[in-house]
């Protein structure tokens, strides 16, 4: 069964969705598949903080999408004259959560976001040192989703860049490689 996503007599099929693993559980992404008229009055109802309902077939569960700030709502016409619609939190668009399809590229993208953050100046050799310094202090949190791998980034520059200081006096991140110019 296809997973379905309904409010106020409006209904959507769910490609993918992200949620909060926070007592919220707010919605921070869904993929929604249907009519223009359904995609834009499903998400017109979550940014009003309207909760909507999740079908997966075993269950059903009451969804809020996380309006704080606002979001970002792209579509598409599909080829089939169904339309696609992604909706996006603000938290999503600040750089507070690292998306991606593939778990190996993770590191990567959390360093990208972490060089449009911070002013301390960061090596792509430290990536996965980066990335597990993350994972092991609770900087970044696992997400609940479908196929897609999710994080919730809780960053305080000032205390990154700190321990990115540290550990590099105390030897902990990988050599950088230096070639001299002949």
């Amino acid at each position: 069964m296809v997973p379905t996503i309904k409010i106020k007599g409006f209904r959507c099929s769910v490609e993918e969705a992200v949620f909060s693993n926070r007592k919220d559980g707010f919605a921070h992404v869904l993929s929604l598949v249907g009519s223009r008229e359904a995609v834009k009055a499903v998400w017109g109802r979550l940014m009003k903080g309207e909760a909507a309902y999740l079908d997966t077939g075993p269950q059903v569960k009451a969804v809020r999408m996380n309006t704080e700030g606002g979001g970002k709502l792209l579509t598409e016409r599909l080829p089939s004259g169904a339309f696609h619609g992604l909706l996006l939190s603000k938290a999503l668009l600040r750089g507070e959560l690292v998306l991606c399809e593939k778990e190996e590229d993770l590191p990567a993208r959390f360093f990208h976001l972490l060089t449009q953050k911070l002013r301390l100046p960061l090596h792509s050799a430290w990536r996965g040192w980066l990335w597990d310094h993350a994972l092991g202090s609770g900087m970044v949190e696992q997400m609940s989703s479908g196929r897609l791998h999710a994080y919730e980034v809780n960053l305080s520059v000032y205390d990154l860049e700190l321990e990115v200081r540290q550990a590099l006096l105390a030897g902990e991140l990988p050599e950088i490689e230096v070639q001299r110019a002949d």
